[in-house]
């Protein structure tokens, strides 16, 4: 219950094709593409989930932008909206807009680095193995991380899309919507205060719990007393009334001696004042 308190709905983040596909299909989401690039001549000409996804495109009003900034921008101001592009331009825009208004699929494209040399050149084995060796580390992760935590802080603005961002053939002006009200403010820490409603849950039921197992004990122990009663008074031997007394003698010895034992163990354990 507390887990569940604490943890706040949030929808499932699309990170494969197919998942963007079922989106675009079933939760109406749009999926824009810069003009003239890569991205877009796969989907143009590509089979698959790839022809899937241009099919559905096509009944969007919006499909092509002028940039991938363009398109980073309209995720930030829409609701329901993706961008395919190169990863590290995608992640260079996510980072200058605030990185926690976004989800970037780790899934779609590789973590690319490469120097240019000339054909037949003998460092290509060299360098391969260099930056292959960076790649495995962890450093070109590092390194790019940091670079972009440098960027100033009037590049890290989050301003809706202008009409001189868009284009006339591509964007259709129609089309702009509210910001969406969650992507303006980050994650926050989960304090007691939040909790205090689950704490309180858990405490009533702890209540309700021991009074049901107070209410259990002493329902056992009438319905023993009168057991033995009954017996007592059915009982018309002597020699039984003497043995059910004698069981009633050893039970409460029992119990004494079982007290004295428990008090004398706290006061030989427990803490000297």
């Amino acid at each position: 219950m507390t887990s569940l308190l604490a943890r706040p709905a949030r929808e499932q983040p699309i990170g494969t094709l197919q998942a963007l596909e079922e989106a675009m299909r079933d939760r109406e989401y749009e999926l824009v593409v810069e003009r003239h690039s890569s991205s877009l001549a796969i989907l143009q000409n590509g089979t698959g989930v790839y022809g899937r996804l241009a099919r559905l495109m096509r009944r969007q009003r919006v499909q092509r932008v002028r940039s991938v900034e363009v398109g980073v921008r309209l995720v930030l101001s829409r609701r329901k909206v993706a961008v395919l592009g190169g990863r590290e331009t995608l992640y260079y825009d996510t980072e200058r807009f605030g990185s926690h208004n976004f989800h970037m699929s780790e899934k779609l494209y590789t973590r690319y680095a490469a120097i240019a040399l000339q054909t037949g050149s003998p460092y290509l084995e060299t360098f391969n193995n260099v930056i292959m060796t960076l790649f495995e580390a962890g450093i070109l992760s590092k390194m790019t991380t940091d670079e972009y935590k440098n960027l100033p802080e009037y590049s890290r603005r989050s301003d809706p899309v202008t009409d001189s961002d868009r284009d006339p053939g591509d964007v259709d002006s129609s089309a702009q919507s509210s910001v969406q009200p969650e992507s303006s403010r980050g994650l926050e820490p989960v304090t007691l205060r939040m909790l205090r409603g689950a704490f309180c849950l858990l405490g009533i039921g702890h209540g309700l719990a021991l009074i049901a197992l107070i209410a259990e004990i002493h329902c056992y122990r009438r319905a023993q007393k009168r057991s033995v009663l009954a017996e007592l008074q059915n009982t018309k031997s002597p020699d039984v009334v003497a043995v059910a007394r004698a069981k009633i003698i050893m039970r409460r010895a029992v119990r004494r001696a079982t007290r004295v034992v428990a008090v004398n163990l706290d006061r030989a354990f427990g803490p000297s004042c």
